[in-house]
């Protein structure tokens, strides 16, 4: 029953505040301009993401007040994803911001991350365990940044991003709660994961309302993969 609650509320409060931050981004002129990969014609709302990385800021701070996930975990995730969602933010508030910089952005971010969290010392291939040792700090650093870029590149179109996410808490999920490494806090975060998705979704499918931006595809791109 409580996992179903969690997930409710997050679709709920997600839905709401995703409603509320496109009427706020469209007074605002915060549009996504169309170009050649998008699926809408017409400039729509961005910056949807706040309310996707707000709902799981909080959703990370109620974890940890209640003894669910620890500091290290829970600054590892969400102190580097505010990191990248400040400079997606700040992308989607001048309409540029210098590769070069964003790339700095998500290397510290990776770093600060991977520090906290111990490293990338093991890799589990089904029933295999590879020691990566300290070179897998270097990778987990490497898979994060482009991890977060290849799913920045999916957002501007209709319900790909939202859709991804959600698949992905669920597909993982699922592989969590059949793994000897499973806990209760995993399935916690991927079912909150879940629903902020769904709700998000719900304003974002074809013909989309509102588009994460690069505030909200920038942080569930390190989340995502930071929380593997």
């Amino acid at each position: 029953m409580q996992k179903i609650i969690i997930f409710l509320v997050a679709v709920v409060s997600s839905a709401t505040f995703t409603y509320i931050t496109k009427s706020w981004a469209k007074g605002n002129k915060l549009l996504d301009i169309p170009n050649k990969r998008s699926s809408h014609s017409t400039p729509k709302p961005k910056c949807g993401g706040i309310s996707v990385a707000l709902i799981m800021l909080l959703f990370g701070l109620v974890l940890y007040f209640f003894n669910y996930l620890s500091l290290n975990s829970a600054a590892a995730l969400f102190g580097g994803g505010l990191i990248v969602a400040g400079v997606g933010f700040w992308d989607d508030l001048k309409g540029y911001v210098h590769p070069k910089h964003r790339l700095f952005a998500h290397i510290v971010a990776g770093f600060f991350a991977m520090f906290l969290i111990s490293g990338f010392p093991e890799l589990y291939i089904g029933p295999y365990m590879l020691n990566l040792g300290f070179v897998g700090f270097f990778v987990g650093v490497f898979l994060i940044v482009g991890f977060v870029n290849i799913f920045n590149f999916m957002d501007g179109i209709d319900g790909i991003s939202g859709s991804q996410v959600f698949f992905f808490s669920l597909g993982t999920l699922v592989l969590k709660n059949i793994s000897p490494l499973s806990s209760e806090t995993a399935m916690l975060f991927l079912l909150a994961l879940a629903g902020v998705s769904l709700g998000f979704l719900i304003w974002n499918w074809a013909p989309s309302k509102i588009f994460l931006g690069d505030v909200g595809s920038c942080f569930l791109g390190f989340i995502m993969m930071v929380s593997i």
